[in-house]
């Protein structure tokens, strides 16, 4: 099985770099090599406990950006190499009124990257196809991120 790299925050105010798994893209999905992530205000308070402390030890980072490493075989519209950001509703249940009316960002099923499930300070990030959009030629991965 393939590993990568990823900064875990394993309690308020500690991080520990650890050699895991590397995510294996769902069908529907897109394996991303993570090139550059941000760091927020919601990360700076993960990283002090005041926020989804509850959920570590975790790898944080929800702004990222990056290109597409491999894709789940049902994936259409993309190709390896495409330059790409992704919006954070993964987990979206597709069913509530909140997904029916475009509005997923809002579904109570929704597990955002870097607080719910792990994130973007890693080398690759599996994400749903349908999220990712993409960077211009023009954006740098900083800008993008």
């Amino acid at each position: 099985m393939p590993t990568m790299r990823a900064a875990y925050l394993t309690e308020p105010g500690r991080f520990e770099v650890r050699e895991v798994a590397r995510p294996e893209p769902g069908p529907d999905e897109a394996l991303i090599r993570i090139a550059r992530t941000g760091i927020c205000g919601t990360d700076i308070h993960i990283f002090h406990g005041n926020y989804a402390a509850d959920k570590l030890p975790l790898i944080p980072g929800h702004e990222f950006a990056g290109e597409i490493a491999e894709m789940g075989r049902d994936v259409e519209g993309w190709a390896v190499g495409d330059r790409v950001v992704s919006e954070q509703h993964t987990h979206a249940c597709g069913c509530c009124r909140q997904c029916l009316t475009g509005n997923a960002f809002a579904c109570a099923s929704k597990r955002a990257p870097g607080y719910f499930v792990d994130g973007g300070f890693a080398e690759y990030i599996a994400m749903p196809a349908w999220l990712l959009h993409r960077i211009p030629d023009d954006l740098s991965f900083v800008e993008a991120a």
